[in-house]
């Protein structure tokens, strides 16, 4: 069973469950209509490809990387990386993650993680954008991360995503990025509180701005709206606790979203906003 073990292994399960098997069986029930038919089956492959390029083009540059394994994570790491110590402190500093996260959420992930570390995260921003130093792949139970990053921060980050994941995909960037950030701990470390409030006062940002996912993942707004929105996850945790949080994320499918939190906090998504924001003044962390 040593495929398993090699680090396209995910892609190629990936390719059979959303492009090989439902492009076969487009094809098959298309037939019967005619060039017309399997004209769309041909589309929606296309689409499917498109969709899921950047995990092809990760794919390309991971095919060469050597691999270790225990139980709960499987890592994948460039053969740039020669030092064998680095290698084991990185792995032991995910499965430790893991394992703090698992009592966080309640309960572990299914499956192992599939970790893939380049030696640069250069390497990983130019698969999936300048903003992105890491990455997580809910579909396949994976991230991606490089060893000149603050292993810490990054990696409890993408495993949180990994987790909540199971609550809801759909959530927004506020409540995605918010409670990963949260969980993380610092941002660049330091508090998470601590820079939401350098921020603030240097430039204010809107609510509107948060729940705006183009504006939360532009370069402009990016880095600011992660420690913003991972600080009022925080209060928001704190405020109402563990289980109203996580009852919201679930409950998040993209749509209504004012309208849910409004029915899980008892209070206005604008008036917790404006708590947060005392909040985070008064506050000494």
């Amino acid at each position: 069973m040593r495929w398993l073990l090699h680090p396209l292994w995910p892609f190629a399960r990936r390719g059979l469950t959303f492009v090989v098997i439902p492009a076969a069986a487009g094809l098959v029930l298309s037939w019967p209509l005619g060039a017309l038919g399997i004209a769309a089956a041909f589309a929606s492959i296309v689409v499917s490809w498109r969709r899921h390029q950047s995990s092809w083009t990760l794919a390309s540059n991971v095919r060469t990387f050597r691999s270790a394994a225990t139980p709960k994570v499987i890592l994948h790491y460039s053969p740039l990386i020669r030092d064998p110590v680095l290698i084991r402190a990185f792995h032991r500093t995910v499965e430790m993650e893991l394992h703090a996260l698992s009592r966080q959420f309640g309960r572990p992930l299914r499956s192992p993680v599939v970790v893939y570390l380049f030696d640069q995260t250069q390497r990983v921003t130019r698969i999936f954008g300048p903003q992105y130093g890491a990455f997580a792949l809910w579909d396949i139970n994976a991230i991606i991360l490089a060893a000149d990053c603050p292993w810490e921060e990054f990696v409890r980050h993408e495993l949180a995503h990994l987790f909540a994941g199971r609550w809801s995909k759909l959530a927004p960037p506020l409540l995605q990025e918010g409670l990963a950030v949260w969980l993380q701990g610092t941002r660049w470390g330091q508090p998470v509180n601590h820079v939401a409030r350098q921020i603030l006062g240097r430039r204010d940002h809107s609510l509107d701005v948060l729940l705006n996912r183009e504006q939360f993942f532009s370069s402009e707004h990016m880095g600011a709206c992660y420690a913003l929105a991972g600080s009022l996850s925080g209060f928001l945790i704190r405020r109402f606790g563990w289980d109203k949080y996580s009852q919201l994320y679930r409950r998040c499918d993209g749509r209504l979203f004012r309208k849910k939190f409004q029915k899980c906090f008892g209070m206005s998504l604008e008036d917790a906003h404006w708590e947060w924001r005392l909040d985070l003044r008064l506050s000494d962390e």
